[in-house]
């Protein structure tokens, strides 16, 4: 099991990162992330050379590039809240295969 709770949107070369984290797993491994869905990069104070969220649907294909299958995404898993502001967050799970 690889997973990742609120850091893969300050990472600036996503892909090879869930490239890294697919070659980790064994066959029948799975993959968790929980971040941001894509805003208005009002969550990080100024400036700030992550990713201001992701498009979910983007991020999924990235996933599969990376090697995983059976990718699955839940939106609005749960909301930040933020100097009162909320930003949704989203699960993304994914499976090693053979």
């Amino acid at each position: 099991l690889v997973t990742s709770l609120m850091t893969l949107h300050h990472v600036s070369d996503v892909p090879r990162v869930l490239t890294a984290f697919s070659e980790m797993l064994a066959n029948g491994g799975r993959l968790a992330l929980v971040d941001l869905v894509e805003e208005d990069g009002s969550f990080h104070d100024a400036p700030f050379a992550g990713h201001n969220g992701f498009d979910t649907a983007k991020l999924a294909r990235d996933v599969r590039a990376s090697g995983l299958s059976d990718v699955a995404v839940r939106e609005n898993l749960h909301n930040v809240e933020k100097e009162g502001r909320n930003y949704p967050l989203f699960l993304l799970t994914a499976t090693k295969r053979a």
